[in-house]
């Protein structure tokens, strides 16, 4: 791999970059009044750039990252409190903390205990208002032990179109068996 910088301080690789992480991360700051402890692979909410385990009207739910190949937005000891930072996944194969059952395929989303846990959906099942709150698909599959939460690897930031497609074929499915029923009433 070659590299080289340009006259305006530009990086250009050529070749292929490797490494042995799994996702593309970001330093981001935590809330203030955040007093949570956050664990790897913990669901969050980004909350105009902040993070915090509050999902409520969050600008997008993210995780913790447990493994990044890259990660963004450095944070300088010197200028900030780096342990007023986390890393947090944007792209990539990241281990989410789930509770309950999980099917490979299925939809991750936040349990709405606010502890920055998931829980698994099949696509089939996702409802409209759960649309938002995808956090990605789960490419293995587990059955909890101990206390119900486990780490599952989940594919976050790659289906945001084929989730909305997903919910958008559930309701015209819905909808479908709807006029049925009323077809059927109206021909009694």
């Amino acid at each position: 791999v070659e590299f080289r910088v340009d006259s305006t301080g530009d990086v250009f690789c050529d070749g292929a970059f490797t490494g042995g992480g799994a996702d593309y991360a970001e330093w981001l700051p935590i809330a203030a009044g955040e007093t949570a402890t956050f664990r790897k692979g913990d669901v969050v909410g980004v909350h105009g750039g902040e993070i915090s385990h509050e999902l409520g009207d969050a600008d997008a739910i993210l995780v913790i990252s447990t493994n990044p190949c890259l990660v963004g937005n450095n944070v300088e000891a010197e200028t900030v409190q780096r342990d007023r930072h986390e890393i947090v996944a944007f792209l990539g194969q990241v281990p989410v903390r789930v509770r309950g059952e999980v099917r490979s395929g299925d939809l991750l989303i936040p349990s709405g205990l606010g502890d920055g846990t998931a829980v698994a959906v099949h696509p089939s099942a996702l409802r409209v208002h759960q649309m938002g709150d995808v956090i990605g698909r789960a490419w293995e599959s587990a059955k909890p032990a101990g206390d119900g939460v486990h780490r599952v690897v989940c594919a976050i930031g790659l289906e945001r179109d084929r989730v909305a497609a997903l919910a958008l074929e559930a309701v015209h499915a819905e909808m479908d068996d709807l006029r049925r029923d009323v077809d059927a009433v109206f021909e009694r």
